[in-house]
C-alpha cells in the first residue's frame, strides 16, 4: 500500500511537472511573439540621424519643439485661430461617420474607442486650413518669367514644402480612418488581423492558386469520397451478415412477408383463429363421438 501509495504521488508529481513546462513554453511563446511585435512597431517610431537636419535659430527657435504635450490649446483660442483661416468650401471637415450595420454590433468599448479616434482626426484636420491659405498666397505670388532664378527657386521650394506638408496631414487623417476600420472589425470579429505589408513569397496570387487547386482536384475528391464511403457500407453491411454458429436459428413468430398489409395481417390472424378454433371443435367433438 506505502509503495503503491508513493508511485502514485511521484506520476502525479510528473504530471504537475508537464503542465509546469507546457505553461512555461506557452507563456515563452507568448512573451517571444510580443517581442517580436513590439519590435516591429519601434521600426516606425524610430528615427535615424539625418545628415541634412537643421538647428532653428532666430524666431524659430523659440517655437514649441515638444510638439507631443503641453501645447493643447483653449476652446475659446482654438476657435478664434478657425475663425481667422477660412476654408475650402470643397472641404467636408467632419470624418466619416461609422457604417451602421458595424455600429450596431460593435461593443460599448470599441464605441468609445472609435469616438476618441474621430475626435482625434477632426482636430488634426483643421490644421488643413491654413495650410490651405498659405497655398493661396504662394500661387497668388507665384514669380514672373522675368524674375531672377534665385526668386524662382525659393518660390519652388516654398511650394514643395507646403505641398508635401499637405500630403503628410492627409496621410495622417487617412491612416486614421483605416485605424477606426481595423479597430471596429476586431471588436466584431475577434480574429481579424490586417494584411501583412511585408513582401511574401507568393503574395497576391496564394490565394490564387490555392482556388485553382481546388477547382482542379475537387474530380478527384469525389471520386475518393466516394470510393471511402462505398467500401465503409460494404465493410458495414459484411459486418452485419455475417453467420455466426454460437447463435441458434429460430423460425419467425410472426406471419409471413406476404401478410405485412394491416388488412391481410387481419385477414390472416382472423383465418389463424378460425383454423385453431375448428380444430379445437374437431378435436372435442371426436373426443366426445369416441367415448
Amino acid at each position: 500500500m506505502l509503495q503503491s501509495a508513493l508511485d502514485t504521488n511521484d506520476s502525479n508529481m510528473i504530471e504537475l511537472n508537464n503542465v509546469v513546462n507546457d505553461q512555461n513554453n506557452d507563456k515563452q511563446n507568448f512573451n517571444e511573439r510580443n517581442i517580436v511585435e513590439d519590435h516591429e512597431d519601434q521600426e516606425e517610431f524610430r528615427e535615424e540621424y539625418e545628415h541634412n537636419s537643421w538647428t532653428a535659430t532666430g524666431f524659430m527657435a523659440e517655437l514649441p519643439t515638444h510638439i507631443f504635450k503641453n501645447n493643447l490649446l483653449s476652446s475659446s483660442i482654438r476657435r478664434t485661430i478657425l475663425q481667422n483661416e477660412p476654408k475650402n468650401k470643397e472641404i467636408f471637415f467632419t470624418p466619416p461617420d461609422m457604417d451602421k450595420k458595424m455600429w450596431t454590433q460593435m461593443s460599448r468599448s470599441s464605441k468609445e474607442h472609435d469616438k476618441d479616434i474621430r475626435r482625434l482626426l477632426y482636430r488634426t484636420s483643421s490644421a488643413l486650413r491654413p495650410l490651405d491659405n498659405t497655398l493661396r498666397f504662394i500661387y497668388a505670388s507665384k514669380p514672373e518669367d522675368s524674375a531672377s532664378q534665385a526668386i524662382k527657386d525659393a518660390w519652388f521650394e516654398l511650394e514643395r514644402h507646403t505641398l508635401n506638408t499637405r500630403t503628410l496631414l492627409l496621410d495622417s487623417l487617412s491612416f486614421g480612418n483605416d485605424l477606426r476600420r481595423d479597430q471596429a472589425l476586431k471588436s466584431i470579429v475577434p480574429g481579424y488581423k490586417k494584411s501583412s505589408e511585408r513582401e511574401e513569397v507568393f503574395g497576391d496570387d496564394l490565394s490564387s492558386i490555392i482556388q485553382k487547386e481546388n477547382e482542379s482536384s475537387k474530380l478527384f475528391n469525389d471520386a475518393a469520397w466516394q470510393k471511402r464511403r462505398s467500401n465503409q457500407n460494404f465493410s458495414s453491411y459484411s459486418s452485419r451478415t455475417q453467420f455466426n454458429p454460437s447463435i441458434n436459428y429460430r423460425p419467425p413468430s410472426r406471419p409471413p412477408s406476404s401478410y405485412r398489409g394491416k388488412k391481410k395481417s387481419q385477414n390472416y390472424q382472423g383465418n389463424q383463429s378460425n383454423y385453431f378454433q375448428g380444430n379445437y371443435n374437431n378435436g372435442g367433438q371426436q373426443t366426445r363421438q369416441s367415448s
